[in-house]
């Protein structure tokens, strides 16, 4: 178990906890619809210890990571960061991650549980480079800070990072702005002798701690794809429509190229990530099927009822003739057709992820 300490004051304090790659994370304070609407109303603080973070240090780093990564590396100045994708030949999703470049190293946030597989397949490119690979996963923390208010809470770190993936440091601590909620949203990464003291600082300014269940709501009503679900080695990015963000077209030759700039030229995809909502008031099954004019055309991926828009909603990846909004289709679960039609992502609007 990964900071047995800081678990501990999560369940002294009322948690309900569940075991994430042997980290002991809270799936919910109190009530998770209240504490998603607390997130688009006031701010939430969530444990995300979970997440992969590893380092590449050497001088060589950079352009080590501009041969590997989707998006542009070399162009980065110190406290800036991108989203990208690191592929297979074939332009499937090893892992999505977010990149950010400090003076002396790169920070590379992975999805959880995904830090050995992603080292195991990206160092044996290392031949006569000078790169090292540091697996910090363990004894870093890292908490999200989400919703409108947030900055009301963070004056201690003052003055924040201005736009996303942007990051600077206070002290041992980490600060990046990331939107994954659809709102205002803050990572902050510090080492987990002194978490137990960042999480006491920020709850003691009234902010409301909240669990991964309030997480999974308030992603899938932004329309964030998250790895293991909407993102996998099954995927590739033009598919979850994340190219926009993961992608540099122009930036040459890195693993997977090739495929992802034949996708690009021929201009269409064969299946699509669309967002859903459900007609009715039950809620499918995970993986359920989706039917357009009696013919299987995909899966769900994810569905939840939206406390933002009182609506059950859903992602899921389809074939082509199915992607078009307004499309009517119907999920099969637990033997049970389900009404539901195509509609836009994000399903919840406002100027903080807008697209």
């Amino acid at each position: 178990m990964k900071n047995k300490k800081l678990s501990s004051l999560h369940k002294e304090s009322g948690a309900t906890l569940e075991n994430k790659f042997d980290w002991d994370i809270p799936c919910q304070y109190s009530n998770p619809t209240e504490e998603h609407l607390k997130c688009r109303q006031d701010a939430i603080l969530i444990d995300l210890s979970h997440y992969g973070k590893i380092e590449f240090r050497g001088n060589d780093a950079s352009t080590f990571l501009q041969g590997m990564i989707s998006n542009d590396v070399l162009n980065l100045e110190d406290g800036e960061g991108k989203y990208g994708t690191f592929l297979t030949r074939q332009g499937k999703i090893i892992s999505d991650l977010y990149l950010y470049k400090n003076k002396e190293h790169f920070r590379l946030l992975l999805p959880p549980g995904e830090n050995l597989n992603f080292i195991a397949s990206i160092e044996k490119f290392i031949i006569m480079e000078e790169v090292e690979i540091h697996d910090h996963s363990e004894s870093l923390s890292m908490f999200g800070v989400f919703g409108p208010k947030v900055e009301d809470f963070l004056q201690d770190f003052s003055p924040l990072p201005k736009e996303p993936h942007q990051h600077t440091t206070h002290g041992n601590t980490q600060i990046i702005k990331e939107l994954w909620t659809g709102e205002k949203g803050y990572l902050l990464i510090t080492n987990n002798d002194e978490a137990i003291d960042l999480w006491k600082n920020l709850s003691s300014k009234g902010i409301q701690p909240s669990g991964l269940n309030a997480f999974e709501s308030l992603t899938l009503e932004s329309g964030l794809p998250l790895f293991g679900t909407e993102l996998g080695p099954d995927i590739n990015p033009m598919q979850a429509f994340i190219e926009n963000e993961a992608i540099d077209f122009e930036k040459g030759c890195y693993i997977g190229q090739e495929v992802i700039a034949k996708i690009k030229y021929i201009g269409q995809v064969n299946k699509g990530l669309i967002g859903i909502q459900i007609l009715g008031e039950k809620i499918p099954k995970h993986h359920s099927k989706i039917f357009f004019e009696d013919q299987e055309v995909g899966a769900i991926t994810r569905c939840n009822f939206s406390p933002s828009t009182n609506k059950i909603i859903a992602m899921g990846y389809v074939q082509k003739k199915a992607m078009d909004i307004g499309t009517e289709i119907n999920i099969l679960s637990e033997d049970e057709s389900i009404q539901a039609k195509v509609v836009e992502i994000p399903f919840l609007k406002n100027k903080e992820n807008e697209r």
